[in-house]
């Protein structure tokens, strides 16, 4: 039993290391995904094939060089595949698991760090993202590294990770930022000497930003600095962060954990604010359920208004019920959580927020870098509401996440990203382009994105050897404003003999456009194979030669 206690740390991060190996173990060795194989592979594959440079724009999709770097030089040890950058991811995702514990534990206590680590890794968007090779891995491994390091007092850990922090993704400078204001405010004072160590990750970065003047012309990559953005859009860009960081895949129930962890029945006493509280959530309850009848006046600044207004509409009672709560519970909510200890956090998560808020879209795998804070928070709720029954509600919450891993959704493929459900959709594509392989290995395939990439690289773990693709178009968004079409115009297709296409590769979720479904109607096809996993479906179709197709253009958009 000694040797437990003495050793006490050191097994806990082995047991989780291990637990989270064990459980990432089945899609180590699976294919690249999404935007994985559009710039993040690239990237590091041309770090591997031609050497270190931290001029990756190219390939890179114009992020800050570090992630490519470290993986190239990984591809370099034990080979470009899969499985190796996986594995690298994982073990990211251990790092930012285990610091989301030491740092639960260092501002609170042991119990706390234990639930936010277990509680963040079992989310189904964490979970997900920790076997692909992202950068949300990385990032928010730093993040939690760099906030641990910088409350401890540890300035040196801190320079180090930050810096990295900020070699990783643009968004990482908020980071620093918000921690350097912090002390600001802490200390009431600059003090030059002592602060100037703090201010050196943002000094790294702007030296980076100065690096792609000089080299590019330009501070910031094209297609980056495009989404920005300050309008009424950015308003219902923030009800969807809100929405990803607060309710989806049950954690609504976290957040409500929050609200009402400060209620006792003994505040119903109080008739005045029982009365100020049945008003408000009354007037709330009408609001949210009659909601959706004027989405019409919004869609067209946002498209998907009714979706987010059909939810509140369904969760009405439940919001006007927790606005009631916190009404009569004001006072001791704002007490418990005006905690000098959880500053830092705020912080911070104000920074990254007002970051999401200014770029549109707003993927959940940019929201990673903060679960940490907000896991925390909701374990701080948690633990006081559930005091000694506080790891029997983990378990059940964990049942719940757990339970939200799989599906059976037919969406694009970025969006089946937020839970295991994309292993579904590279399981299909595998399986399509083994098909292809064997009985079509010399045809000429006209793919949309991304089975265009999986068709024409082997290193993304598709093809033994490249095939020949037609792509509609071969990269994805605004060709206008992607960087990799600014910087290589050469690979954009501006037309397509449709008379050299013998085969159809469609998935259900392909990057669709405009083209590709003019494109797939203007050819006379036959369907020859199906796939279809949990909904994930891929066609692939035989083109009839002997008709006389005109040639399509593509317009820039």
């Amino acid at each position: 039993m000694e040797f437990f206690r003495r050793y006490s740390e050191i097994i806990f991060a082995f047991v989780l290391f291990a637990v989270i190996l064990i459980l990432k173990f089945p899609v180590l060795s699976l294919p690249y995904s999404w935007d994985v194989m559009n710039y993040i592979i690239p990237a590091s594959q041309h770090v591997f094939e031609s050497g270190f440079s931290i001029f990756l724009w190219e390939h890179g999709n114009g992020h800050p060089p570090l992630y490519f770097l470290l993986l190239g030089f990984v591809f370099k040890l034990f080979g470009s595949m899969p499985l190796v950058a996986h594995l690298t991811s994982v073990i990211f995702s251990f790092l930012a698991v285990y610091f989301t514990y030491l740092l639960g534990k260092l501002l609170f206590n042991r119990k706390i760090g234990i639930i936010a680590s277990l509680l963040m890794f079992f989310y189904p968007t964490f979970f997900s993202y920790s076997g692909m090779s992202y950068l949300a891995m990385p990032l928010v491994a730093f993040t939690t590294m760099s906030i641990y390091f910088f409350l401890r007092g540890n300035s040196i850990a801190y320079l180090i990770f930050s810096s990295l922090l900020v070699l990783t993704e643009e968004r990482g400078i908020f980071i620093p930022a918000a921690l350097l204001f912090y002390r600001f405010l802490k200390n009431k004072k600059i003090d030059i000497k002592k602060d100037f160590i703090f201010a050196i990750p943002i000094l790294v970065f702007l030296s980076w930003l100065l690096s792609n003047k000089i080299h590019y012309g330009t501070f910031l990559y094209p297609l980056n600095s495009s989404l920005f953005s300050l309008g009424v859009n950015n308003i219902f860009n923030g009800f969807a962060i809100l929405k990803s960081l607060f309710f989806d895949y049950y954690k609504w129930i976290l957040t409500s954990f929050v609200l009402v962890c400060c209620f006792s029945f003994k505040l119903l006493d109080n008739k005045l604010k029982v009365f100020y509280g049945l008003i408000a959530s009354f007037i709330l309850f009408l609001v949210l359920f009659n909601l959706h009848k004027f989405s019409y006046y919004f869609s067209e600044s946002f498209p998907n208004v009714l979706n987010y207004f059909l939810i509140l509409k369904e969760f009405s009672l439940l919001f006007s019920l927790l606005l009631f709560i916190v009404t009569i519970s004001f006072s001791d909510f704002v007490t418990f959580f005006n905690n000098n200890k959880l500053y830092p956090l705020y912080t911070v998560f104000i920074f990254m927020f007002i970051s999401y808020f200014l770029f549109i879209p707003f993927p959940s795998r940019y929201g990673i870098p903060i679960y940490p804070i907000i896991f925390v928070i909701f374990s701080l709720s948690l633990s006081k509401l559930f005091k000694r029954y506080s790891y029997l509600a983990v378990l059940l919450i964990i049942a719940l996440f757990v339970f939200s891993w799989t599906g059976d959704r037919s969406e694009v493929g970025f969006v089946l990203e937020n839970n295991m459900e994309y292993s579904d959709m590279i399981k299909t594509h595998q399986m399509a382009v083994d098909f292809l392989q064997v009985n079509y290995p010399n045809s000429v395939v006209l793919a949309s994105y991304p089975q265009s990439l999986e068709l024409m690289h082997p290193y993304l773990g598709y093809v033994d050897e490249p095939m020949k693709v037609i792509s509609i178009p071969p990269y994805p968004g605004l060709v206008t404003k992607n960087s990799t079409i600014y910087l290589n115009p050469g690979l954009y297709n501006k037309t397509i003999n449709l008379n050299e296409i013998n085969i159809i590769y469609i998935s259900g979720q392909e990057f669709k456009t405009k083209h590709s479904e003019e494109l797939y109607n203007l050819l006379d096809r036959k369907l020859v194979k199906r796939f279809e996993l949990n909904g994930k479906v891929v066609e692939i179709y035989e083109v009839e030669n002997n008709l006389n197709y005109p040639v399509y253009y593509l317009p820039l958009d």
